[in-house]
């Protein structure tokens, strides 16, 4: 599974990006890629949760991926079965290790919250409940009228 082999090192937790239901507004796109952005751009790796994955999100992650990801060691190939298969596994662990951006359709907060760095969302009260309850820091920046209006 994609999503557990990029949490395992644990060395190097994700910063978890959602933005729930909200995802589909193109305000809220844009922030999630200056999200994006910054969060690889800090060395961070980043986890971010969508239902859907836009083109420009995709090429945007691309992009951070190829900016920021380290060169990976060319493998030698090896006449040997088993040392072809744990040659195939060590390169897919670098693959991943290497990988700053995950792009997941969900999974459940209370499980995956404790195992990220931080978790910067929407500002829904299941998601900020989560937050608290995994004791991350959880950053909600505001994004739409209601919110933008009630901070002046």
């Amino acid at each position: 599974d994609d999503l557990a082999h990029f949490l395992s090192f644990t060395d190097d937790p994700p910063v978890c990006v959602t933005m729930g239901s909200m995802e589909t507004h193109r305000q809220l796109a844009e922030g999630v890629q200056c999200c994006l952005r910054h969060i690889v751009t800090m060395g961070s790796r980043c986890l971010l949760l969508c239902a859907d994955k836009p083109a420009e999100m995709s090429a945007l992650i691309e992009e951070l991926e190829k900016e920021h990801s380290p060169s990976q060691p060319s493998s030698s190939s090896s006449s040997s079965s088993s040392s072809a298969s744990s040659s195939s596994a060590a390169a897919a662990d670098a693959a991943t290790k290497g990988k700053r951006v995950l792009v997941i359709r969900g999974a459940p907060h209370d499980w995956l919250f404790p195992r990220c760095a931080a978790v910067v969302h929407h500002g829904g009260a299941g998601t900020t409940s989560r937050g608290l309850l995994a004791g991350k820091n959880h950053p909600s920046p505001p994004s739409f009228c209601p919110q933008l209006f009630a901070l002046n």
